[in-house]
């Protein structure tokens, strides 16, 4: 399973007020308008992705440009070939029809022949050099191409271009024969200012929708680039966010820590017993950071995908009584029951230390969110190919709020109990990490004042 860059993860982070945004400020029409208005907003102030938004628009009007290019430079070339293409074939269907028409021996010397179009032009002339059909009626001055109608003598047809005062012309020459002997030769040719001027039209018409679409494309940029980089910003924010809840974190234990060796520095000839107390709050404090540096750290293997698992069978319901044996001490502190029920004889593919610390995370979780006289108990059963594993307390619950966002990374419901308990609003995040990094997925349901179940499925193991 892949996973994503620890910066990326931060996206499920974020203020309060970004956990839970009104309707209004979700989905697309509310992405465009903060796109809108945040590039306006920012367009000319400090950005710190003012330069990812330069290379981003730079780089989409580079192959925007570029495609234009390659296809406009295709398209002229093809319309081009094909161009030439039906003038060779005018030509020679010409040429063909002439000496079609000597073969048949429709021709006498001196003779003036008739146009096969007002564009094509014929010369006939035999091998003495002599011109059957008068240029000065049919063909432009400067023919016939002497050069291609020496080749046709030789018994070798053959296409030319030539440009004679300014003007461009394609012919086409062939050999006469009569009775299987050289008589002759034809050449067939036609002007080409027309198609010329077709295909400078055609450039000039590409060239401009090409600076048209250049421009276009850079103007929508703007926006698309901008739309691109709102996750980034959101993430970029929400990073903020955490760095800020994780400084937060970190400092109230080292300033309690501190505040506390104060204390003791004042009077350091009293004896150690006198202090017991808080030498106790300075190690209870130094657990509180040594959990929490621990927590972050997991949170850091598992974003950068350093953190992997080793799937192999295993039996869930063994797993869930040895991660009830090893809370049981804690719960009948509180005067809980515990349990596991269900089918306990499932088999799934998990890594073994990663399943059983998640199972920890829960219990613990429920454990301490349960008053005494209440219960926990861990219900296993099969579940469409998979196991279905249910952490159930009969605690305070949740209310219908927060259920959305008890896996987010430092989010605690009571602030104030959870920081008594020793928690920091990590245990869940990592349980959901670890869950999915396994191929499983985890969700919980609450009613308040009732209690909560944190729900597992897990992929049973085959055979």
């Amino acid at each position: 399973m892949s996973r994503a860059s620890f910066f990326g993860r931060f996206v499920a982070l974020g203020t309060r007020s970004d956990r839970n945004p009104p309707a209004a400020d979700r989905g697309w029409p509310a992405t465009i308008r903060a796109t809108v208005t945040g590039y306006y907003r920012r367009f000319g102030s400090h950005d710190p992705f003012a330069s990812t938004r330069r290379r981003l628009l730079a780089w989409n009007v580079l192959v925007i440009a570029l495609i234009v290019l390659i296809i406009g430079t295709f398209v002229y070339l093809r319309v081009a070939k094909s161009r030439s293409e039906e003038v060779d074939q005018e030509l020679q269907a010409a040429a063909t029809s002439e000496l079609v028409r000597f073969a048949g021996h429709e021709r006498s010397e001196q003779e003036t022949y008739p146009l096969e179009g007002a564009d094509v032009f014929l010369i006939v002339s035999d091998t003495r050099g002599r011109i059957l059909l008068d240029p000065r009626a049919a063909s432009p001055s400067g023919f016939p191409v002497k050069a291609s109608l020496d080749l046709a003598m030789a018994g070798r047809p053959n296409f030319a271009s030539v440009a004679i005062k300014g003007t461009s012309f394609r012919v086409y020459s062939a050999p006469l024969y009569d009775r299987g002997q050289l008589v002759g030769a034809v050449q067939a040719g036609k002007g080409l200012a027309d198609q010329e001027r077709e295909l400078r039209d055609l450039l000039v018409t590409m060239l401009v929708g090409g600076l048209v679409s250049v421009v276009l494309a850079t103007a929508g940029g703007f926006f698309l680039v901008e739309l691109a980089l709102v996750p980034a910003r959101r993430a970029f924010a929400r990073q903020q966010q955490f760095v800020a809840d994780a400084s937060h974190e970190l400092r109230t234990p080292i300033a309690l820590i501190k505040a506390t060796a104060d204390v003791l520095g004042r009077d350091p000839d009293q004896p150690i017993r006198a202090n017991q107390g808080l030498l106790t709050d300075i190690e209870r404090e130094a657990d509180h950071l040594g959990r929490l540096i621990g927590d972050l750290l997991q949170l850091a293997r598992l974003d950068s995908g350093q953190l992997e698992a080793e799937l192999v069978p295993v039996s869930i319901g063994d797993v869930a009584q040895e991660a009830v044996a090893q809370v049981q001490r804690l719960g009948a502190a509180r005067g809980l029951r515990l349990g596991v029920t269900g089918q306990t004889d499932l088999w799934v593919m998990a890594d073994l230390g990663r399943l059983r610390q998640v199972l920890l995370i829960l219990l613990d979780n429920a454990v301490k969110h349960t008053p005494s006289g209440g219960s926990v108990q861990i219900h296993l059963q099969r579940d469409h190919g998979a196991a279905r594993l249910v952490v159930a307390d009969t605690g305070e619950g949740i209310a219908p709020e927060h259920i959305p966002h008890v896996f987010e990374r430092f989010y605690r419901v009571d602030k104030a109990r959870a920081r008594a308990d020793g928690g920091v609003g990590l245990g869940l995040a990592i349980a959901r990490e670890l869950v999915e990094l396994q191929g499983g997925r985890i969700r919980v349901e609450s009613v308040l004042g009732k209690g909560s179940s944190f729900i597992v499925w897990m992929p049973l193991a085959r055979g």
